[in-house]
């Protein structure tokens, strides 16, 4: 077995025991021989150990909070919500009566005064709208006439005027001191504008106010 090459550290320490020894002994210890450079041997590479990745560590998951389930609500039934009756349908209105007059502002007119039949100046009141005529309307022709309206009121008529203005002009002036009808003040009486066509339905009707409502739509 060949013997284990010494390492430089290991010759220099030989190398003293030597000169040490030789000095005891009273002789020159012989040179160390000159070290041959020992062939570079390349060191091997170190093996490469693979990095080591740490095992991940688990993500711990905290445990699940149960959750709280609220104690049920007893649903409560809503209140009734009281429904309104359907509004009730109004009945139509009732259809207008149709008139028995008709409007004709151009035919000749004339003037009704009704009064009840025991009004005391009843008897002369024809004769003195006679007079009355004869001074103021001598040129009218207007003839004067009573006639039974209907079971407690009797028409004194005055008849010739042209058309619905003169007649409506006459009547105004018989509210005026001169006219007969001045002194019927408190009996009561009531002053008709009556269109020719429509005086003979009035006589018949004998409905003195159902007649003033015609008037009063179709003559203002």
């Amino acid at each position: 077995m060949a013997p284990t090459p010494l390492t430089p550290a290991e010759e220099a320490v030989a190398a003293r025991r030597a000169a040490a020894q030789a000095r005891a002994r009273g002789r020159k210890a012989p040179a160390a021989p000159k070290k041959t450079a020992e062939p570079t041997v390349p060191a091997a590479p170190a093996p490469t150990v693979p990095a080591t990745t740490p095992a991940a560590t688990p993500a711990t998951t905290p445990a699940a909070t149960p959750a709280t389930t609220p104690a049920a609500t007893p649903a409560t039934s809503p209140a009734p919500i009281p429904v309104a009756p359907p509004a009730a349908t109004p009945a139509p209105a009732p259809a207008a009566p149709v008139s028995p007059y008709k409007v004709d502002l151009a035919a000749g007119h004339s003037v009704v005064i009704v009064l009840a039949k025991v009004a005391p100046p009843l008897a002369d009141l024809a004769a003195q709208l006679t007079a009355y005529n004869s001074r103021f309307y001598k040129s009218s022709s207007l003839q004067v006439r009573r006639q039974a309206l209907n079971a407690t009121e009797e028409a004194v008529i005055i008849e010739g005027l042209d058309n619905a203005k003169l007649a409506q002009s006459y009547a105004l002036k018989l509210r005026g001191p001169q006219s007969p009808l001045s002194k019927l003040r408190g009996a009561g009486y009531q002053t008709l504008v009556v269109g020719m066509d429509n005086l003979p339905v009035l006589l018949q009707e004998g409905k003195p106010a159902e007649y003033q409502r015609f008037y009063d739509q179709n003559y203002r």
